[in-house]
């Protein structure tokens, strides 16, 4: 489905998102980088003069400028089709995920929402009916899977070319709650508050691991064990965490063994999420903070460096000059253009709903099956951890 047979721009809103915010710009603009899609409405804060004022720096209108998000869900849902919000963007802590999602998808919209979509998993599965229920369209935001290399690696040990999986690593490494110099832990902030669940190291950051690591291979897990920790003083999350991964078997083959480790007290690393694949042919390697370029080895042939914007990468990635890259080869992409090839895979489907037809069977884009994963990945490592028992069977998904 292409959306110039819509023959208008998506309309947009999203919840959170306002002129604090980090990652709300991150989605503002990757969303609206292929003007495909037109920002319209946001409730986006919950002080009130933040989200007038937000309004304002990005030129909405005022009756479309909304305090909260229940009046934002009243108003837009009766506004007729063409004009209200095709889908929103929910950009907002944790906790509100969940209650904000369901509001939307019971009044006919489509939802985009940040991760992890719930504090917990009763939630999540809660969420996930009422996706099916409603028959909306609803998206994950696990943005690494936007970027066209590691679309190609999901390409490559799909089609075989490194053979039988034996081995995945994913790791992402960062120092942000070490202090800077004398400073003081950097603990404030509501990602430091259980209430948003138990696990910040796997909830914040190995949940974005784990998803690579199912995403690029299509490997479910089987069981996991779990070692977490809190370094920082005054803690009440857990801060680094190593996950052993035993996924299920293919066939006659055994069975890949994997590594998920995620810290935030790894000094010195800044964004380091990389993962590697292992398999009885060959392996891949991809560094999210060198995301242009994938690393193919063999055993026998020389290493190779594989670049974006190239002929030989499959079509999943774009290929040469396609929509998934909007730039020549040897001119970088990054971190916000693969936000925005998730937001235009999206947009694909919410425009085949908006004219009757059916969306994609299986999206390449994370949907509400990868939001359940992601929540089941982070409630079991923290089980895990709390078991003494220590190896878990990792419930289907």
């Amino acid at each position: 489905m292409s959306l110039a047979t819509l023959n208008r721009p998506l309309n947009m809103g999203i919840v959170g998102g306002g002129s604090d915010s980090f990652i709300g710009k991150v989605h503002r603009i990757a969303a609206q980088l292929d003007g495909k899609i037109k920002l319209v409405a946001g409730a986006l804060s919950i002080d009130p003069k933040i989200a007038l004022q937000s309004g304002k720096d990005l030129f909405l209108s005022e009756n479309r400028t909304y305090l909260n998000y229940q009046d934002m869900v009243a108003k837009e849902a009766s506004l007729p089709a063409g004009e209200r919000i095709d889908f929103v963007a929910v950009v907002t802590p944790d906790d509100t995920h969940v209650p904000i999602s369901l509001a939307f998808l019971e009044a006919g919209i489509n939802v985009m929402c940040e991760k992890p979509v719930a504090v917990t998993l009763e939630d999540a599965h809660r969420l996930r009916d009422t996706v099916r229920k409603t028959g909306r369209i609803f998206g994950i935001m696990h943005g690494y899977t936007g970027y066209p290399l590691v679309r190609h690696a999901r390409a490559i040990v799909r089609s075989g070319k490194i053979g039988q999986v034996y081995k995945i690593i994913a790791e992402y490494p960062q120092d942000w709650i070490l202090p800077h110099g004398d400073d003081k832990p950097q603990i404030a902030g509501w990602r430091m508050d259980p209430k948003y669940g138990k696990s910040l190291s796997m909830g914040d950051i190995g949940i974005h691991a784990a998803h690579l690591a199912r995403f690029i291979t299509g490997l479910e897990i089987d069981t996991l064990n779990a070692d977490l920790q809190t370094y920082t003083p005054g803690g009440r999350r857990d801060d680094d965490g190593n996950v052993l991964v035993r996924y299920k078997a293919q066939g006659d083959a055994p069975a890949a063994h994997g590594i998920i480790y995620a810290s935030q007290v790894s000094a010195g690393e800044e964004n380091a999420l990389t993962i590697r694949i292992y398999g009885s042919k060959g392996g891949i390697e991809w560094h999210q903070e060198n995301p242009n370029q994938l690393i193919l080895k063999t055993k026998a042939e020389p290493t190779q460096i594989l670049t974006r914007a190239q002929p030989y990468l499959d079509k999943l990635a774009g290929g040469l000059n396609g929509r998934n890259q909007r730039i020549p080869t040897g001119h970088p992409e990054g971190f916000i253009e693969a936000f925005a090839n998730i937001y235009l895979d999206f947009a694909d489907d919410v425009a085949a709903l908006a004219q009757g037809q059916k969306p994609a069977a299986e999206p390449i884009y994370p949907d509400i099956d990868d939001a359940v994963f992601g929540k089941t990945f982070v409630e079991y490592a923290t089980r895990s951890n709390e078991s003494g028992e220590k190896w878990l069977k990792f419930p289907e998904i």
